[in-house]
């Protein structure tokens, strides 16, 4: 490691200009690992020092410059799994996406693999990949094939590049690999085979769009309840045009929690339409009006505020219903089943695991009630 390394890895821009001005070559060294100075920026995180080795390079060499492992510093950004270097690497229009390593895997297989990036970081990240004509190595490719996944179903891809990315971590970091990753699936399956079809990013695609659309019908049902509430309107005297149960408890909660999601939705909305500006090609992006891509921010601000609006428009049916309901006891039992069968949902997805094990249990222990009785007889 030379000094230009050195300077580096501690993050001296001036040091490093310094000696660039002297030896204009230096930045071309290899360490003996095969790694010139942006692999060691990308590897220490250092993205002041990223962003100026990209803003001075005369070539594509030093970007797609390969190391003893066939690492590009791409694919090093994919293996630590920092969006913000990953997105300065693909907004430079000389990177290039589709080079695999030594280990068979490309920049995609990784970010694909990733446990720490959020969904809708991961769905940016696939988008640029694609835009610039990454792909999936044919090594991920086989792996996802039916047939392989039927012979073992446990061997899931996303676990099998994680196996590879945390070997390329012990590399060249030194750190040894958790198995974080291999306990979860052991202890979790059923809930992980579940939620395994969300993580892929062009259904990840798809939940953003849902997001979207959910978003709109809440706000498109909950104004048009905020002028046909419950009751009706008074017909005639001096409060004529007003709510007949203006003055019940039920009906304000009634409107609080309709004005709450129709509130949350609308920000969701706007904030779907937000992220098309200051998304990937915005013009916005374009003329340098702002540093980095913030799609991702508010794609996970719309979604957060989507949830909360489904919860609002629950309690705003429940108290409409209850409202309405008066002395029957029949209307009043709609409104419970209305909020059992919500939470159920949740439930369903929270203890997963433990109704598998509980049919299981019944079907053995009944397994054994009707032998039993057959021997008996």
């Amino acid at each position: 490691m030379c000094a230009f390394h050195v300077a580096t890895k501690n993050g001296h821009i001036v040091i490093m200009e310094k000696l660039r001005s002297i030896c204009p070559d230096i930045s071309e060294l290899l360490t003996h690992n095969g790694e010139n100075a942006l692999h060691v920026a990308v590897k220490v995180r250092k993205k002041d020092v990223v962003e100026s080795i990209l803003k001075t390079l005369g070539s594509n060499s030093l970007l797609n410059k390969q190391d003893k492992d066939g690492n590009t510093p791409l694919h090093l950004a994919a293996i630590i799994e920092d969006y913000e270097i990953l997105v300065m690497l693909l907004n430079d229009k000389r990177v290039k996406a589709n080079i695999v390593s030594k280990d068979g895997l490309t920049a995609m297989d990784i970010t694909q693999s990733s446990t720490k990036l959020g969904v809708s970081e991961k769905l940016d990240l696939i988008s640029k990949l694609k835009s610039i004509g990454g792909f999936c190595s044919l090594k991920q490719q086989h792996i996802k094939e039916p047939n392989m996944a039927s012979q073992n179903i446990n061997a899931s891809p996303p676990l099998e590049d994680q196996r590879n990315k945390e070997h390329q971590l012990e590399k060249f970091e030194g750190i040894k690999a958790t198995d974080e990753e291999e306990e979860i699936a052991k202890d979790f399956d059923p809930f992980l085979w579940m939620i395994r079809p969300f993580l892929n990013p062009s259904v990840a695609k798809e939940a953003v769009e849902m997001d979207r659309l959910i978003a709109t019908i809440i706000a498109t049902v909950t104004f048009a309840a905020a002028f046909q509430v419950p009751g009706g309107y008074e017909s005639g005297g001096p409060f004529q045009g007003l709510p007949v149960l203006r003055h019940r408890t039920l009906f304000k909660l009634f409107l609080i929690f309709d004005a709450l999601a129709f509130g949350l939705s609308s920000s969701s909305m706007f904030l779907h339409f937000v992220a098309t500006m200051f998304g990937p090609g915005s013009a916005l992006l374009v003329f340098k009006k702002v540093k980095k891509d913030r799609t991702n921010l508010f794609l996970q601000v719309a979604q957060f505020l989507t949830f909360y609006s489904i919860l609002a428009i629950v309690a705003t049916f429940f108290s409409g219903i209850y409202l309405v309901a008066g002395k029957s006891h029949g209307i009043k039992a709609a409104a419970y089943v209305c909020v059992a069968g919500f939470l159920s949902g949740i439930f369903y997805v929270r203890y997963f695991q433990f109704l598998i094990w509980y049919l299981k249990f019944i079907k053995k222990h009944l397994t054994k009630m009707f032998n039993s009785y057959i021997h008996s007889l």
